[in-house]
């Protein structure tokens, strides 16, 4: 019997299913770790980004009237909706706990930006602070202020590792959506680039 470790991918997890099911041998010796297996697959063939074309209408832009994909939103997930769902995933760990830890990262990470610092996740981003200045800069070093000149800090996230635009390349597939005015009710056609 073949068995599939946990810390397979999910193309190794895919590539297990699919022999299974095409040849009738059991890979695995519980059924609550085959119905794992078959949520994560479904999940997997169901993962698509959906986009809508827009037009664009800005009379400045040399493009102004072309039509661009825009990613199509479909819910914004909050902390608590990322603790449960993280706890979801075969965690030890409940919801609570999981909150409680991601609370203390977001605190951990502003004090650490204004420390100073960058703060990197690995196959995330690196967090980092940026500073909005006022446009046309100052003449001179000596004619610099910082109330005259700056109008603020921001936040900055630089993709790293498995969410680089290249990874997710790698990894993306696009489906077009359509909205149904009133309820905002989204469908999707047949288009899609794997």
């Amino acid at each position: 019997m073949r068995k599939v470790h946990r810390s397979a991918s999910v193309y190794a997890i895919a590539h297990a299913v699919h022999e299974w099911t095409n040849t009738n041998v059991v890979p695995l010796q519980s059924e609550k770790c085959t119905s794992i297996l078959k949520s994560q697959i479904s999940n997997l063939k169901s993962t698509m980004i959906k986009y809508l074309v827009k037009q664009l209408k800005n009379s400045k832009s040399s493009v102004n009237g072309m039509y661009f994909a825009h990613p199509f939103i479909e819910e914004t997930v909050d902390l608590d909706g990322l603790s449960e769902h993280m706890s979801n995933h075969n965690s030890p760990f409940s919801k609570g706990v999981i909150r409680g830890i991601l609370c203390d990262m977001v605190s951990c990470i502003k004090e650490l930006l204004l420390e100073g610092k960058n703060v990197k996740l690995p196959d995330l981003a690196i967090f980092s602070i940026g500073i909005k200045n006022r446009p046309g800069g100052a003449a001179a070093p000596e004619d610099f202020t910082s109330s005259g000149n700056i109008l603020g800090v921001k936040l900055r996230a630089r993709a790293t590792g498995e969410l680089t635009p290249k990874s997710l390349d790698l990894d993306a597939t696009l489906k077009k959506a359509t909205v149904v005015t009133g309820n905002a009710n989204v469908t999707t056609d047949g288009d899609t680039n794997p």
